[in-house]
């Protein structure tokens, strides 16, 4: 409690100084925001010691402290700053480069080649640089003399989007997209233009090594980690009577993306699981992969017509304070922070809500509900709403689960109420959520996501050849059964 007084008295007198002499002068400016950081995180943030010990996580933001000072470069602090968030490993908590760093990254010449991560693997997937097209395939082992499990190891502890201790699947597979691996190797790794190259090419035992420059102009969007835009239509069906099967696929459940409200999310799941009923289908694939999340109810929806029981999703919400006011003062915030101090009821770790719409008991749906086989397809870029789909599916053994671990966290996930804010002198914009939800689930591990029933590990040539290895799998174990009982 004491730590938390201090965090309010100081993250309050160094909000005073916004308009004052800190502002007039550029002394003390990394100290500054890294105190208005931490006291913001410490005071606000609903779940900080989820992953990392509360001893553990003062001791590093103790060493960080002392590394504050005028010398420091952006990108230096931006690592520091990472480094905060990458202890909490809550995807949805966050800082992002400062659109001062974003532009100065524009003529820097990055790591030339986008690729895939393998937990410990890193394969060149396409070049930015016409004049190593023959890189394309190779499995790179180390980079300027870096071991590449190493490098990965480095990006674990300070790149963020973890969830969970032992979760990392979303960073790696997010660092698998565009040119998100060449940014972080900047960002968190080293801010070199040239690399040295420890490789094998595709098929080849001899390790060689190269000398590659990096390559300019990358960055042309506003944010890292860049992630695929949304598709226009966000659930897409499929009815095949002749394989016996059905497939639902949800892109995302943010229905606020403006593509379906709540209510056509709901139509289209009715309409499918209708079809499905009508023709007798006996076997259901449900596909959540690279779906980033949004409304979780909408996946309790689904579920309703899956379990045959009446289930409670949430054990309760949770949040450290109901009082703001030292937030708003700093730019760019944004946040619904009006809360009723009569729906919570306070105890030891902050305030429980009483009453929301997540806490509610949820019925069987009555008509059109599915008996069948149900497999559910997921993977580590299935974050939020759809990790917590993947959560209670486990939980209810609604279906076998089929991919990789899901993005989010089996017990815990936080969101729903966000804050959003630009720390004054560095400009790096910090978002995180100010509600943590525990989820009503059992048979997992709070340090983990949803482990699969069934894992399935890409090989390079499949990454590259762009195998649907999931999709195989269950359309192989459905043809089998439907064989064994015609």
């Amino acid at each position: 409690m004491y730590t938390v007084l201090k965090s309010i008295v100081s993250l309050c007198l160094i909000l005073s100084c916004i308009c004052g002499s800190y502002a007039q002068s550029r002394s003390g400016r990394h100290k500054a925001d890294f105190e208005i950081l931490t006291g913001a995180l410490l005071t606000t943030h609903p779940n900080l010691y989820r992953s990392t010990p509360k001893a553990k996580f003062n001791e590093v933001l103790d060493s960080l402290r002392e590394t504050m000072n005028d010398e420091l470069s952006a990108v230096q602090f931006f690592r520091a700053a990472s480094r905060v968030f990458s202890m909490i490993k809550e995807g949805h908590s966050r800082v992002s480069p400062s659109r001062e760093l974003i532009a100065e990254m524009q003529d820097k010449a990055l790591f030339p080649f986008d690729v895939w991560l393998l937990d410990d693997r890193l394969v060149v997937r396409a070049t930015r640089d016409s004049s190593y097209e023959d890189m394309v395939s190779s499995e790179i082992t180390s980079i300027n003399g870096r071991p590449v499990n190493d490098i990965i190891q480095c990006l674990v502890g300070l790149a963020g989007s973890s969830s969970g201790r032992d979760n990392h699947q979303g960073l790696i597979q997010s660092l698998s997209l565009y040119n998100n691996f060449a940014q972080a190797y900047y960002y968190f790794v080293d801010t070199t233009n040239t690399f040295q190259l420890g490789y094998q090419k595709r098929g080849e035992t001899e390790s060689q090594i190269m000398q590659v420059r990096g390559v300019a102009g990358q960055i042309k969007d506003d944010d890292y980690l860049k992630l695929p835009a949304e598709r226009e239509a966000p659930v897409t069906t499929e009815i095949n009577i002749k394989e016996n099967y059905a497939l639902l696929k949800v892109t995302t459940f943010a229905w606020w993306t403006g593509k379906y409200s709540i209510k056509e999310y709901k139509k289209v799941f009715k309409e499918f699981f209708k079809k499905v009923s009508d023709h007798g289908l006996e076997h259901l694939i449900i596909d959540v992969r690279d779906n980033r999340g949004g409304e979780e109810l909408l996946g309790v929806d689904i579920l309703t017509y899956l379990i045959p029981y009446a289930f409670t999703p949430y054990e309760y919400i949770q949040t450290s304070s109901l009082e703001y006011s030292s937030l708003k003062s700093l730019p760019e915030f944004e946040g619904d922070t009006k809360f009723n101090t009569r729906d919570y009821v306070e105890n030891e770790s902050g305030f429980q809500k009483k009453d929301d719409p997540i806490l509610k008991t949820f019925d069987p749906k009555a008509k059109y509900a599915f008996r069948g086989q149900v497999y559910v397809l997921g993977n580590g870029r299935s974050w939020s709403a759809a990790s917590t789909f993947l959560s209670w599916t486990k939980t209810h053994k609604a279906g076998i689960y089929v991919g990789q671990e899901g993005g989010g966290a089996f017990t815990t996930v936080d969101g729903r109420q966000m804050v959003k804010f630009t720390l004054p002198y560095s400009g790096l914009r910090v978002s995180y959520p100010i509600w943590s939800m525990k989820l009503n689930t059992s048979n997992g591990s709070p340090h983990s996501g949803p482990i699969p029933d069934v894992e399935i590990q890409k090989t390079p040539a499949q990454l590259l050849n762009g195998t649907d290895t999931e999709i195989e799998y269950v359309l192989r174990q459905i043809k089998a059964s439907t064989q064994i009982n015609p």
